[in-house]
């Protein structure tokens, strides 16, 4: 019998865990799905299956198709520059540096401010044509001042440059603790052996680090995928539909035309699109790490 108490012990205390992440995600995830197919809507309230029509909706809808474009373009570009910049700067601050602690400090800033705050902060500097600092740094150079965030082809690039600010401190905070944690050995064989830096980063450095850089790579495609209250904040998705991503439609399906089925659908679009990049990400990786 007593035993038996010592086997059902352990779940005794993992049910109470187990019963509220059925209630706070299973539930509502199933409760999504659901709507996904139903045409429910919040003024009228009577929902009627659809099956796949609000997929087929979002699939020939061209606006939605541009949702799904500018998200993609928005996360490629963003990710791509953040991991340039973070293996660099962390690379630099990976050498012994003057006043490192306070420059490590100092770059890992951003990521201590609100987002919202921050798309305030860049506004204020893409918005101002007259006296706004970037276009300000921009005539110094005989540049006339750029319409940043009401030009259809700088909206975007102003929304990743933004993006890039806020994130590149998390992906090279990452790249540097994989850095310090790297084996000595391998590198004073290669100085013994004449190799150069760039011989040195190219052949030891890149490769010990995958597994590191794949780790950045899915937290940061993850998170960028859903980004929401920067592009919000910045464009609310315009000028027109330039930076359109999934969430700002998902958020204007549901909140302006009420449209809680196809709202529902676009989140389980976002969803799959997440899910199936990064199980990609999570078998490289664990190639990577078998290689090890």
């Amino acid at each position: 019998m007593k035993l038996k108490t010592n086997f059902l012990l352990p779940y005794f205390f993992i049910t109470p865990a187990f019963l509220w992440l059925i209630i706070m995600l299973i539930m509502p995830l199933a409760q999504s799905l659901w709507y996904s197919f139903t045409d429910y809507n919040l003024i009228q309230g009577v929902s009627s299956f659809v099956g796949l029509k609000n997929y087929q909706r979002i699939l020939t809808d061209p606006d939605m198709i541009k949702a799904i474009w500018n998200t993609l373009v928005f996360t490629v570009s963003a990710i791509t520059l953040e991991m340039l910049l973070g293996l660099g700067i962390a690379l630099i601050l990976n050498r012994e540096l003057r006043g490192r602690r306070f420059i490590t400090t100092a770059f890992m800033l951003p990521m201590l401010i609100t987002p919202s705050i921050i798309a305030l902060i860049w506004q204020t500097l893409f918005w101002n044509m007259s006296y706004g600092l970037i276009n300000y740094g921009l005539s110094l150079f005989g540049i006339p001042p750029q319409p940043w965030l009401s030009d259809e082809k700088l909206a975007m690039i102003a929304v990743i440059l933004t993006e890039v600010w806020e994130q590149t401190p998390f992906v090279g905070l990452i790249i540097l603790s994989g850095l310090q944690a790297l084996p000595v050995a391998p590198f004073e064989a290669a100085t013994i052996d004449g190799a150069s830096r760039l011989q040195k980063l190219r052949h030891i450095t890149l490769p010990l680090l995958k597994p590191v850089i794949m780790v950045a790579l899915l937290f940061r495609t993850i998170f960028t995928l859903r980004v929401f209250d920067l592009i919000f904040i910045l464009t609310a998705g315009g000028p027109g539909t330039a930076t359109y991503v999934i969430s700002i439609a998902i958020q204007q399906e549901f909140f302006n035309f009420f449209n809680v089925g196809v709202a529902s659908a676009m989140s389980w679009i976002l969803l799959i699109i997440s899910a199936v990049i990064s199980l990609i990400y999570i078998k490289i990786l664990y190639t990577e790490m078998g290689e090890f």
